[in-house]
């Protein structure tokens, strides 16, 4: 009996977390992404392991770097002591309809593959909470052989573009798992853990952050919030994804202002992933 209350205490006290201000859930006026983004997927948590009662619990985002790398953010593991982490790919709907923030998080019903090794980055929240906001899963090899990954960016490749004018008026693919809000200001949202996409367009860039516009008011397009974390953001249309949904320690809630998102491209990120994928 005691395990069971314990399981549930856990469980609760994640809902909680995802529940704190500024962490609703969203790609904000996104669309389902189909078959757009094969290579990003769902990142769940399993507090009694592979052969356990429990299913898998939907969390975060994350997208495939390898045949059997996953990459999120460090948040999202250290906020749930998890004894496993798991991926799906799957377009979703991969959990039974609900209202965020009642139902998230969300039991997923869909098959998912068990990481065997989980790491953050050794640096972070050094400096800030959300420093060096980068984690990864492995897993077998060849487990995500009929997904292509990810392009990863080469070493300060943003800031190349930056140099050459390349960002301005540049809109970021953002791409990840969360709800349809009813009406933004309620903080309510549609879930169903379906993989939505949306865009939003550059306004600066930092030593460490990406920094997009999410202000539906003023842009027309869309955002991201928790749930959406470790999501990547692709330039345009392309397959390279230079940031993820992390780093940043933006103010107030989600869709009212600039977003600061990890950047893959600087050298102490590059570092870390450069032990688990080659890079360009």
């Amino acid at each position: 009996m005691q395990a069971s209350v314990s399981i549930v205490s856990i469980v609760l006290g994640a809902a909680l977390v995802v529940s704190a201000p500024r962490q609703s859930l969203a790609i904000g006026l996104g669309n389902p992404d189909g078959a757009g983004h094969p290579n990003v997927g769902l990142l769940a948590f399993d507090l009694d392991g592979p052969n356990g009662p429990i299913p898998p619990i939907g969390f975060c985002t994350g997208f495939v770097a390898s045949d059997s790398v996953f990459v999120t953010a460090a948040h999202c593991i250290a906020a749930v002591p998890a004894l496993s982490w798991a991926v799906t790919l799957d377009t979703g709907p991969i959990a039974t309809s609900g209202i965020y923030p009642d139902d998230f998080p969300f039991f997923v019903i869909v098959p998912v593959v068990y990481a065997t090794e989980v790491v953050s980055h050794p640096r972070f929240g050094e400096g800030h909470p959300r420093a060096n906001d980068i984690a990864v899963l492995t897993f077998p090899a060849g487990t995500f052989s009929s997904t292509t990954p990810v392009d990863l960016p080469g070493e300060h490749e943003l800031d190349a573009l930056a140099a050459r004018g390349g960002l301005i008026g540049q809109d970021f693919t953002l791409v990840g798992y969360g709800g349809i809000p009813f009406a933004r200001s309620s903080g309510q949202f549609f879930i169903d853990g379906s993989r939505l996409v949306a865009s939003a367009p550059f306004q600066a860039l930092t030593p460490e952050s990406l920094v997009l516009q999410m202000t539906p008011e003023a842009t027309g397009v869309g955002f991201t919030c928790l749930g959406d974390s470790g999501g990547p953001q692709f330039v345009g249309a392309s397959n390279l994804a230079v940031s993820l949904v992390g780093g940043g320690e933006a103010e107030g809630p989600c869709g009212s202002g600039a977003d600061f998102l990890q950047r893959l491209d600087i050298p102490v990120v590059r570092e870390f992933l450069g032990e688990y994928v080659d890079l360009p």
